[in-house]
Formats: structure tokens, sequence, C-alpha cells
């Protein structure tokens, strides 16, 4: 299993606060940073309960959404939606499974494949 440090997680989150602070006043700055880290954590947190994606991700993706805002938070929840939709097909379609079929959709069997039997 691979771990996102939690310090990686708190910097990013610290200098997103920062960042806020600095581009907005003081406290409309916080008041960004803080939505921004709660709605990416509201977000994705139901796939992890689902079981879906990792709590890691999670908290990696609502650090950085303290960096975007809220609204910065949903565009980019939505573009990973779509890569991760995009990916997973792609993988379906190319990848071999460790059972040796391509896919399900396809019926394909990799040439040595355990589920190849000798004639």
């Amino acid at each position: 299993w691979r771990r996102i440090p939690n310090v990686l997680v708190a910097v990013l989150a610290m200098t997103g606060l920062l960042f806020s602070m600095a581009v907005e006043p003081v406290w409309p700055g916080v008041l960004r940073a803080l939505g921004g880290l709660g709605l990416g954590f509201a977000i994705w947190i139901l796939f992890h309960i689902a079981g879906g994606m990792g709590a890691g991700d999670v908290k990696l993706f609502a650090a950085a959404s303290a960096w975007l805002g809220p609204t910065g938070a949903w565009q980019a929840a939505l573009v990973a939606a779509l890569a991760g939709g995009v990916a997973g097909w792609w993988a379906g379609d190319h990848w071999v499974r460790a059972d040796g079929l391509l896919s399900a959709r396809t019926g394909y069997v990799a040439p040595g494949s355990p589920s190849v039997k000798p004639q």
C-alpha cells in the first residue's frame, strides 16, 4: 500500500491558506481556503466510504482545494471525475487482467493465459 504522508497534506493545506490570504483580504482569504478544503473533502468522502478511493486521495484533494477555493474545487472535481472515467474505460479495453482476459466486453484472451486450454 502506498500512503500519502500527512505532513505533505498539511503543508499543501497551509500553503493554500497562505496563498488565499495573499490574493484576498485576510478573512475572505481564510474563508475561501477553508471553503475549498471543506468542499474538496465533502465531494470525495462518499466515494471513500463506498470503497471507490482511498482516504489519502480524499485528504490530498481537500488540501489542494484550499488553493482553489470552492469554485475551483468543483471544477477540479469534475475534471478529475471525467479523467478517471476515461482512464477506467481505456484500461478496461486495453489492459490484460490477472485471469488473462483483456476485458469482459471484448472477450479477448491473452496468448499463454491460464484461461487458454491446450487443444
